[in-house]
């Protein structure tokens, strides 16, 4: 049994669900196709997970200026691998909000 459709999008990067997604919008029968996790490069291991982990090391960087501000921390110990995890679930979570969302 084929299945027609008004609109097939080929990638599920940050161009490709926003035009699936308008399309289906607009009242149009639409089909995504996606080899892997939606959102493309950007959002899995490209602009999203770097800034995770430029944002943690802006925070250790926060910390070790902390004294300036009147604030002391301790001694300041970093994490790459935790650091990572995190880059890692801020990425799913952005793939996976585009996935429910559609």
């Amino acid at each position: 049994m084929a299945s027609q459709f008004d609109v097939i999008v080929l990638g599920g990067g940050p161009a490709g669900y926003v035009a699936a997604i308008r399309s289906a919008q607009l009242g149009m029968s639409t089909a995504l196709i996606e080899k892997e996790k939606l959102g493309g490069v950007c959002v899995n291991i490209g602009c999203i997970p770097t800034k995770a982990l430029l944002h943690s090391a802006y925070v250790a960087n926060l910390l070790r200026e902390a004294k300036e501000f009147g604030v002391e921390a301790g001694t300041l110990k970093t994490d790459y691998g935790v650091a990572m995890q995190r880059s890692r679930r801020v990425s799913d979570q952005n793939s996976n909000r585009r996935a429910s969302s559609s």
